[in-house]
């Protein structure tokens, strides 16, 4: 198998994976497009009145094929507080890396956001949004976590009561950085998610 570009026939369904499987070519199917995301990155735990950096989003594929038999898809796992997201993966036609963990709160700096997940090996590849950097305490200002990075679907972590708030379930975006004052912990990355369309001749 391998990419191709041009138009595609008549829409016979489209499968989302959110986790690991099998897509089954039926017999009726000539081309799919396909859409890969990989994991997001956890957000980073706030320390020392020092918020911590958000997770980045995973990286995205996509591409066009003729296939000739079934295609394994794995899916991502999300990060926990700081640690990078997994790899998602259409087979061997699209492929995307996790977001990386955001960095936890230091004394006397803020924390930097994680990098993006990159695509790699599709027709469209691109690099996930960066987590935003957290906040240090400046005179007296309460020190706040970033944002994840987001996904073109979005879903991204937000700071919530302190803590950094856990991505969209399945959006493939980063968690929140947990805020300084109180230490709050980080926020969980969202698993990546495979999307594939099946068209007929």
């Amino acid at each position: 198998m391998s990419l191709i570009t041009g138009s595609a026939g008549r829409l016979l369904r489209v499968t989302t994976f959110t986790s690991s499987g099998t897509w089954t070519k039926g017999n009726d199917v000539e081309r799919v497009i396909f859409r890969v995301f990989g994991g997001g990155g956890g957000g980073g735990s706030g320390a020392a009145n020092h918020g911590g950096g958000g997770g980045g989003a995973g990286g995205y594929s996509e591409g066009c094929v003729i296939p000739t038999s079934d295609i394994t898809v794995t899916i991502g796992a999300g990060g926990a507080a700081s640690a990078g997201g997994g790899t998602s993966s259409f087979g061997v036609l699209g492929s995307c890396t996790g977001g990386a963990g955001g960095a936890a709160g230091a004394v006397g700096t803020g924390s930097l956001g994680g990098n993006g997940g990159l695509g790699s090996l599709g027709l469209i590849n691109n690099r996930g949004e960066c987590g935003k950097a957290g906040n240090k305490d400046v005179a007296g200002s309460s020190p706040h976590g970033g944002t994840g990075g987001a996904t073109g679907l979005g879903g991204n972590g937000n700071v919530t009561g302190g803590a950094g708030g856990a991505a969209l379930a399945n959006s493939g975006s980063g968690g929140a950085g947990g805020n300084g004052a109180g230490g709050f912990g980080g926020g969980a990355g969202a698993s990546g998610f495979v999307i594939v369309y099946e068209y007929s001749k």
